[in-house]
């Protein structure tokens, strides 16, 4: 997750990390991922000059999926049809 989170974000990432992976590698990921997201949240501040995404042709489904979900138009055991087409489908 990390290493693909690190590629498709273009950027180098080197983690290092103590945690107990001998019950469970996945809470590790998990606070690696919190820790990142703070991180990110801290060093872009108001985020003024951000937009919120670019070239969508691969991610137009996550993204209208997290829009629906942010807008409470995304209801736990509702029914859900998208459709994509192009390149990125």
């Amino acid at each position: 997750m990390l290493v693909l989170f690190a590629k498709h974000g273009r950027f180098d990432l080197k983690v290092s990390c103590r945690g107990d992976v001998d019950v469970d590698d996945h809470h590790t990921v998990e606070d690696i991922g919190i820790a990142l997201g703070r991180a990110f949240e801290t060093a872009l501040g108001d985020k003024r000059g951000i937009e919120r995404y670019g070239n969508t042709s691969s991610a137009s489904i996550p993204i209208c999926m997290d829009e629906m979900n942010r807008a409470g138009r995304l209801l736990p055991g509702q029914w859900v049809c998208l459709v994509g087409f192009g390149a990125g489908a």
